[in-house]
């Protein structure tokens, strides 16, 4: 169900991305936006962190990372986190046997808040689909795909947002390790 709604929500994101040679990708997406999708991100985390619980006190030690302040960050900065976490999901999902996470680029190359919207959500949608095969539970992913609403965020705010999914990623990589 969850993968028939991200499928929907592409395509009909895609119905709007009539892009011509040249031309940039803009939505009218903020970082405000890329927030709210990170936030969602980070619940999915926890379905990973619930879903290889196997390591005693994992979820403890995902919940006591705690959010980072930055300033000064840029799209661009965001966009390369991204890219961090994704070869991180990329890692998850290749020992399950799935492809990658996809890439969206800008035809003009112009690193846009909409440009970092989109590729946390190819993030977003490969953990979840990574949880929903691998869960051992039977977790559930529907929560990581909840309609939250954040006002007056800047690059440096969806920057932290990035970077602790990133940190508590690497906790539930290394459980999976051993």
């Amino acid at each position: 169900m969850t993968k028939r709604i991200s499928i929907s929500l592409c395509s009909a994101v895609a119905m709007f991305l009539h892009i011509g040679p040249g031309q940039s990708v803009e939505l009218g997406l903020t970082p405000s936006h890329v927030v709210g999708l990170w936030s969602n991100v980070n619940d999915c985390v926890d379905a990973a962190v619930k879903s290889v619980a196997k390591k005693q006190g994992l979820d403890a030690q995902v919940s006591a990372i705690s959010l980072d302040s930055f300033e000064g960050k840029k799209p661009s900065h965001v966009l390369g986190k991204v890219a961090v976490v994704r070869d991180k999901i990329d890692k998850l999902r290749k020992k399950a046997g799935l492809g990658k996470v996809a890439v969206f680029k800008n035809p003009d190359g112009k690193i846009t808040p909409s440009v970092v919207y989109l590729n946390s959500g190819h993030v977003l949608d490969g953990l979840a689909d990574w949880v929903a095969r691998n869960a051992s539970s039977g977790q559930l992913v529907a929560d990581c795909y909840r309609a939250k609403k954040f006002s007056g965020k800047t690059p440096s705010h969806a920057f932290g947002m990035v970077d602790l999914a990133n940190r508590r990623l690497d906790l539930v990589l290394a459980a999976l390790a051993h």
